[in-house]
């Protein structure tokens, strides 16, 4: 078993610049994935997304292959929707503070 992590920030008004261009938020999100479409929690899951790729090692450009949801208490989970790779448990965080959202990802890998 091997541990893995992956850590993203992101510059709100710079996020906000990229996601301005036409059908950025397509190829990034899953449609349930936008929310209130505010740029603070779409940039909570794009860091999320980004955490994600950098622990699993796979090609950034498999956004929507990975799916964030939420449990009833709020909590993000991170959803493989293709075979990237198979983690026997993992977590996901994101945090929002002023100008920035972070996201860590911890997996175990078989």
């Amino acid at each position: 078993m091997k541990l893995v992590t992956g850590c993203d920030i992101v510059k709100l008004a710079r996020f906000a610049k990229l996601i301005a261009e036409p059908s950025v938020k397509e190829r990034l999100f899953n449609p349930d994935e936008i929310g209130d479409g505010s740029i603070a929690h779409l940039a909570g899951v794009f860091a999320a997304k980004e955490a994600v790729v950098k622990a699993l090692g796979v090609s950034a450009g498999s956004w929507r292959s990975i799916h964030l949801t939420y449990l009833a208490n709020g909590r993000p989970q991170a959803e493989l929707l293709v075979p990237l790779k198979n983690p026997a448990s993992c977590d996901l965080s994101i945090a929002h503070d002023g100008d920035y959202a972070i996201a860590t990802f911890v997996a175990l890998l078989r």
